[in-house]
């Protein structure tokens, strides 16, 4: 009984708070536009370590038969057999996406990690990624801030991940040389 009183009591205090919530946000909207204190505002789309990344990448797409993409969200690119269950684990968005110039194929996922990675959620998070990328064979690999990330080395590396046909491979490695 005693336990029924104080679940009730939780209910009654959590729609207490809904409702006080809600009083807030209604007031906030009666004040003037300028005056608005917004839960809301605007981002970059990109860290600075992202764009750079980013410029390269594009220098990369002109000589490679690729498209990149940054910021895609798992969701865009995965669907979940069984929606009732977790489907908030493909709402992450990966740093780039690599596709073929048609879109028909996606060839690779890249990952920039800075030092946020060697966080414990951020490692956890960064592990369940890898764990749904494998399910469905798709590539996944990790630059680090911490180097140069030359375009080079980036090119070798996207080269050899995404296994074009041997004819292109060796034209763009006869490139890099």
């Amino acid at each position: 009984m005693a336990l029924f009183i104080i679940i009730v009591g939780i209910f009654f205090l959590a729609i207490a708070i809904l409702i006080s919530i809600s009083k807030d946000v209604n007031n906030k909207t009666d004040l003037e536009p300028n005056q608005r204190r917004y839960i809301y505002s605007k981002k970059k789309i990109m860290t600075e370590s992202e764009k750079n990344f980013y410029l390269k990448l594009r220098n990369i797409e002109k000589e490679m038969p690729i498209i990149v993409h940054p910021q895609i969200c798992l969701a865009s690119i995965i669907k979940k057999e069984n929606y009732n269950r977790y489907i908030n684990e493909l709402f992450k968005i990966i740093d780039f996406a690599i596709f073929n110039e048609d879109y028909s194929e996606l060839l690779l996922l890249i990952e920039l990690n800075d030092q946020s990675h060697n966080y414990y959620n951020r490692k956890k998070r960064d592990s369940k990624v890898k764990e749904i990328c494998e399910s469905v064979d798709i590539k996944l690999i990790s630059f680090y801030t911490s180097y140069a990330n030359e375009e080079s080395y980036m090119k070798q590396r996207i080269l050899k991940e995404i296994g074009l046909n041997n004819s292109e491979k060796n034209e763009m490695q006869q490139d890099i040389i």
